[in-house]
C-alpha cells in the first residue's frame, strides 16, 4: 500500500480525473488532499469526489479567501457555469456541486502528513508545498 498526499488545482479536468483515480486504486492510501488556490468551489469539488468514494480524508486549501480577478462572482465558461477557479467543464460533467469551506490550511496540512514514507504527487502550482517547506521541521 502507498502512503500518498495529493496536491491540485481544478483548472481544467485532469487533475479531478487523477484524484478520482488515486481514490479507486486498490493499492493507494489517499492521506489527504491540498488545493491551490483553495477557494470554497474547489473545495466543494473535491468534497464531493471524497464522499462518492465515501472517504473522510483531510482537504488543505491554500487560501480558502482567494479573489479571482474578475472576483467571486460564477461566470459563464463554454461547458456552462462555473465557479472560482474551477473549470466548466466540472459542472457540465457531475451538475451543480456546492462550494464547502470545509478544509483546513494546506501548508499546515502537508506538514503534519508528510514523512519519509508518503508520496507527495503535485499537478498544482507549488504554493502549498512552498509555504509548508518554510516550516520548522518539515520533512518529506
Amino acid at each position: 500500500m502507498l502512503d500518498v498526499i495529493w496536491d491540485m488545482e481544478t483548472g481544467d479536468p485532469d487533475d479531478f480525473i487523477t484524484l478520482l483515480l488515486l481514490l479507486g486504486h486498490p493499492r493507494v492510501n489517499l492521506l489527504g488532499v491540498t488545493i491551490t488556490p483553495g477557494t470554497p468551489d474547489q473545495v466543494g469539488v473535491v468534497r464531493q469526489a471524497l464522499a462518492w468514494f465515501d472517504r473522510t480524508i483531510p482537504v488543505g486549501a491554500f487560501n480558502l479567501d482567494h479573489r479571482t480577478r474578475s472576483g467571486d462572482a460564477p461566470s459563464v465558461g463554454r461547458h456552462g457555469a462555473r465557479g472560482a477557479c474551477v473549470s466548466s467543464w466540472h459542472y457540465a460533467a457531475y451538475g451543480d456541486i456546492r462550494p464547502s469551506r470545509d478544509a483546513v490550511p494546506g501548508p499546515e496540512l502537508l506538514a503534519a502528513l508528510c514523512s519519509p514514507t508518503t508520496t507527495l504527487i503535485t499537478g498544482a502550482p507549488l504554493k502549498n508545498l512552498g509555504a509548508a517547506i518554510r516550516q520548522p521541521g518539515f520533512r518529506l
